[in-house]
């Protein structure tokens, strides 16, 4: 985890100077640095999101991790039937 929050960093410094650079060669308003800025936060945001892990957080139900236990389940279910 702490390898991704230092690539995050890194991350939100290369998008930062990169708006930077944009919003100086676009003139005014420089609405494509933002929407650059906007797109770079949140796509760093999404790589360094938490996944609550069911044996510290049981009671907190992240739909893609419980949706695909579920299905392998199914599946292995299917397999010994």
């Amino acid at each position: 985890m702490a390898v991704a929050g230092l690539a995050a960093i890194g991350w939100i410094w290369f998008v930062v100077g990169l708006c930077l650079l944009l919003g100086r060669a676009e003139g005014s308003p420089p609405w494509r640095s933002a929407v650059a800025l906007v797109c770079g936060v949140i796509l760093a945001a999404l790589f360094t999101r938490v996944d609550p892990s069911p044996e510290f957080f049981p009671d907190v139900r992240h739909p893609i991790t419980h949706a695909t236990r579920d299905a392998g389940e199914r599946a292995r279910t299917r397999n010994m039937h």
